[in-house]
């Protein structure tokens, strides 16, 4: 194994680690560097293994929380942005679309079936606000059912339908 090799190696086991655990190991290593040597030299604790138990202690601690944290800042941060793209994606449909979705609300089906070669149905597919049933179908036509977040939004805010 060459040298590029090795490297390659573990620039891709370093890219596999999580975000979150990287951040959190950063912040207890800067934390180690700065303060927490100094502090608990300071205190009591000069000179000793204790004072290296209570450092490794504190820094997996450390390392665990501040995880967490990065992990649930992280998917609120993921949960907005998905939000955003949605309602952007329904206030930027064509009429030909929100005909579409009306004729899903109107009729309060679950399931509805289109051409195969739909162009509308398709572009809704595309966009993400329709989606293939599992159905057996017809060879000419297709079921597709409305997603959960589309009908919701509906609900919530009906004008988005308004020609």
């Amino acid at each position: 194994m060459n040298f590029i090799s090795k490297i390659k190696d573990s620039v891709e086991y370093i890219c596999n680690i999580p975000l979150s655990v990287l951040l959190s190991v950063l912040t207890v290593f800067y934390l180690l560097l700065f303060t927490l040597h100094e502090y608990l030299n300071d205190y009591h604790f000069k000179d000793t293994y204790i004072s290296d138990i209570i450092a490794i202690v504190i820094i997996i601690t450390l390392i665990l929380i501040l995880s967490k944290f990065y992990s649930f800042v992280g998917r609120i941060i993921q949960k907005l942005i998905k939000t955003k793209r949605n309602s952007l994606v329904l206030k930027n449909l064509t009429i030909d679309e929100k005909k579409y979705l009306i004729r899903f609300i109107d009729e309060n089906k679950t399931s509805i079936s289109f051409r195969i070669d739909d162009g509308v149905i398709l572009s809704l597919k595309k966009k993400g606000v329709v989606c293939c049933t599992a159905q057996a179908f017809k060879p000419s036509e297709v079921p597709y059912i409305l997603n959960d977040w589309v009908r919701k939004e509906i609900k919530n805010n009906s004008r988005i339908l308004l020609l």
